[in-house]
């Protein structure tokens, strides 16, 4: 897989956040369409992913941008709270093939592993798994448990897809650190050979798997 023709980025908008009513409003939405625009172009993002979104504001972004830019509205309810992701991206370089929703149910609680996407490289013309992450905050008594209990099913998750196709990306707000628990001990996420992390991003990396657990 040629990744190296793909920019991939990932942004927690902070518009509509999953943990209580949607609430951005149109002027906050068209400035965060001004940074989108920027990842976009100045950028040459093919796929940007963004957090904290709900359908308003994607419909604000889809209206805005241009056709080649598809907007893919992931957003859905999961017990008492909902995935709040979605995806921009450029459909002369990607296409998006099938969407999957990575939750499970602890004593009444959802705890939300991921969003798994199967995209297709258009140079390439081949597919890898792309997993999308917003994990518990940790403002929650109950995220560091969420945020365990997430990692430990991602895992087992992966372990399945990287037995029958290793071509995985996972990137989100894990809003945890590095080397916290839930990434290094449930997780298993220093076993990747590259790990971006970046101080100024605060919770947000990226990592990409290319060796089995």
């Amino acid at each position: 897989m040629q990744l190296q023709h793909l920019k991939l980025s990932w942004w927690n908008t902070a518009l509509s956040s999953a943990a209580k009513k949607a609430n951005s409003n149109l002027i906050q939405c068209i400035e965060a369409l001004s940074y989108i625009e920027e990842l976009l172009n100045d950028f040459n993002c093919d796929l940007v992913a963004l957090s904290e979104v709900c359908s308003d504001d994607l419909t604000v972004f889809d209206k805005l941008l241009p056709d080649n830019y598809k907007v893919l509205d992931i957003t859905n309810k999961a017990g008492k709270t909902r995935f709040d992701c979605a995806v921009i991206y450029n459909e002369n370089a990607v296409d998006i093939v099938e969407v999957k929703d990575l939750n499970l149910t602890d004593l009444n609680n959802t705890v939300k592993a991921g969003q798994v996407l199967k995209v297709t490289e258009k140079v390439s013309n081949d597919e890898f798994t792309l997993v999308l992450c917003h994990w518990s905050s940790q403002i929650m008594t109950s995220g560091i448990n969420k945020r365990e209990n997430a990692a430990k099913y991602l895992k087992f998750y992966l372990e399945d897809v990287l037995h029958i196709d290793g071509k995985v990306i996972v990137m989100g707000d894990f809003n945890d650190e590095p080397h916290s628990r839930s990434m290094l001990e449930n997780l298993y996420a220093s076993r990747c050979i590259d790990v971006k992390w970046s101080s100024k991003i605060g919770h947000r990396f990226v990592f990409i798997i290319k060796s089995t657990f």
